[in-house]
């Protein structure tokens, strides 16, 4: 489906679900503006609201990352997809990400005007590419592989003991993993000269996307409430066999953003941190704490928070636009170089 064509089977899915409600219709193309823009007047408005259109053509979990990452919340943009289920609906919706699709599932908030629509089916005779199936490289062990590989990626030198046992997997699994990543071109084997990570970037897209889907979902949570709320400024995690992730890993790494949410990665229970900030249960406390699921320590550079790749992705889905525009300076400083640690 070519973006003309999309972008007039949007606007008539619009038309159907909110009738005389608004009125969205396609601008033509200029010689300054090859591709179309929408305008949108809801009813009663008397003038019309102009939006850049942004075509999507498979809003995959790679590109959700990208999207939420550099989306510019203080401009008129709209994406438009030939299709989005309701998890990626809920997705755009939680950053604020307006979107539209030939289903009829949209979300677009304005002053005076409100939608939001998910779940409604493709509709019978639209086709649409469709979705690769995710490889197992970026489901369940293989995510804890790949985030070893990724968070680093001297182990990709390693044997594949040493990487089983970081990514606290069984090392039976190593062996398909690394060879599914040779055979998508995303490791390079150059014989004596030894192995090299490829697509990086495209991989840390994927990784964050699939960390939201899979991980998240699956993760256990447990909540706590300190006696002391400012207790996280001065304490150091380390000696508790502890990290910091989410909001205050990002305040460590970057002194951007204060954070709202403590969240700390531990293996099971820190018993001994819990007694020593005499935190006790509560399903609505800051202190969130989650299962660490690696098992290589921190670098020196990174104190005692989690790797700045958990950080960054934590941040991403948070759904915060503070803390998305964080992920952007963690990514700017910590991920995008080429061979640097994630």
């Amino acid at each position: 489906m070519d973006f003309p064509d999309l972008a007039d089977r949007v606007c008539d899915a619009f038309r159907q679900q909110v009738g005389k409600q608004a009125r969205l219709h396609v601008l033509p193309a200029t010689d300054e503006n090859p591709q179309p823009n929408l305008a949108f007047c809801p009813k009663g408005g008397k003038a019309e609201r102009i939006y850049a259109a942004v075509p999507v053509p498979v809003p995959d979990a790679a590109t959700l990352t990208r999207l939420i990452r550099d989306w510019q919340r203080n401009t008129r943009k709209i994406v438009i997809t030939p299709h989005v289920t309701i998890d990626i609906a809920n997705r755009l919706k939680a950053n604020e990400i307006p979107f539209l699709d030939a289903a009829g599932n949209a979300y677009l908030a304005e002053p005076g005007f409100f939608l939001f629509i998910a779940g409604c089916p493709l509709p019978v005779g639209l086709e649409i590419p469709k979705p690769v199936r995710a490889p197992r490289l970026f489901k369940g062990t293989g995510l804890k592989i790949l985030f070893v590989l990724l968070a680093r990626p001297e182990y990709v030198e390693r044997p594949y003991r040493d990487i089983a046992e970081a990514a606290d997997v069984a090392l039976g699994t190593v062996a398909g993993i690394v060879g599914d990543m040779k055979e998508l071109g995303y490791l390079l084997d150059l014989g004596k000269n030894g192995k090299r990570l490829q697509q990086r970037e495209h991989l840390i897209d994927e990784w964050v996307g699939a960390h939201a889907r899979e991980i998240t979902r699956r993760r256990k949570v447990r909540h706590y409430r300190a006696e002391n709320p400012e207790w996280w400024k001065t304490a150091d995690l380390r000696q508790f066999d502890a990290l910091w992730g989410g909001d205050v890993a990002a305040d460590r790494l970057t002194g951007y953003l204060k954070p709202g949410e403590i969240t700390i990665y531990a293996k099971g229970i820190p018993g001994a941190l819990l007694q020593a900030q005499r935190m006790r249960q509560d399903p609505y406390g800051d202190v969130a704490v989650l299962e660490k699921f690696w098992n290589f320590p921190p670098l020196d550079a990174e104190g005692d928070t989690v790797p700045p790749l958990l950080v960054y992705a934590d941040l991403i889905t948070s759904g915060d636009p503070r803390a998305i525009e964080t992920a952007g300076l963690i990514h700017e400083r910590y991920l995008a170089r080429p061979d640097g640690p994630a």
